[in-house]
C-alpha cells in the first residue's frame, strides 16, 4: 500500500528455520514500513510474527 511518501509491505510466507537446536519453521506474517526521504526509500519499521507453527 502506497500513501504519499509512505509504503507499507505485508507478506505471508512459510519458512524452514532453526535457531540453535530449536525448530522455528512455520507460517509467518511480515510487515515492513518505508518512507521516501531525499529521493530514496528508507525502512523505518519492521515486524514479523509466527502465525502457525509447522
Amino acid at each position: 500500500m502506497l500513501a504519499g511518501r509512505t509504503l507499507v509491505v505485508i507478506e505471508f510466507s512459510t519458512i524452514t528455520a532453526h535457531l540453535d537446536k530449536e525448530d522455528m519453521s512455520g507460517k509467518y506474517s511480515w510487515t515492513d514500513v518505508f518512507v521516501r526521504q531525499n529521493g530514496a526509500w528508507r525502512m523505518v519499521a519492521a515486524h514479523v510474527t509466527m502465525v502457525v507453527k509447522k
